[in-house]
Formats: C-alpha cells, structure tokens, sequence
C-alpha cells in the first residue's frame, strides 16, 4: 500500500531542497529514491513536477504517493 504524502511547506522549511525534504518527511525513503520518485513526477509541487534540486518556497504543497520497492 503506498504512503500518501501532502505536506504545506512552513516558513521554517523554506530554502530547503525538494529531495532534501522528501526523504526527512518520509520515513526510511533513501535521498536516491526520493530522487527517483521526484523525477518521475510521482511527487509534485503545487501539482507541478520540479526538479529534485529545487528550494522550496513557504506555502508550497507537497503531494505524492510513495510506493515501497518490490523485493528483489
């Protein structure tokens, strides 16, 4: 079942990197893998896709699902 993810950025959470974020936000999730998930617009930024460098601004919503990985 996924993580449903939707977060409105605080001020104290401005200037932040998107991925940075993600993968604090989101329990055991590796930066790589947020990097993958924000890549693949499975997580957006005001319904946008961003790229996985990009600062957050205060006001921002974060929303996506996060998957867990398949066992290999």
């Amino acid at each position: 079942m996924p993580m449903q993810l939707e977060q409105i950025i605080e001020k104290a959470q401005a200037g932040q990197r998107l991925d940075t974020l993600v993968c604090r936000t989101a329990p055991g999730l590796t930066r790589s893998r947020a990097v993958r998930l924000i890549c693949a617009a499975a997580i957006r930024v005001n319904q946008q896709a961003r790229k996985p460098g990009y600062r957050v601004r205060e006001g921002d919503r974060i929303t996506g699902q996060i998957f867990r990985p398949e066992p290999q």
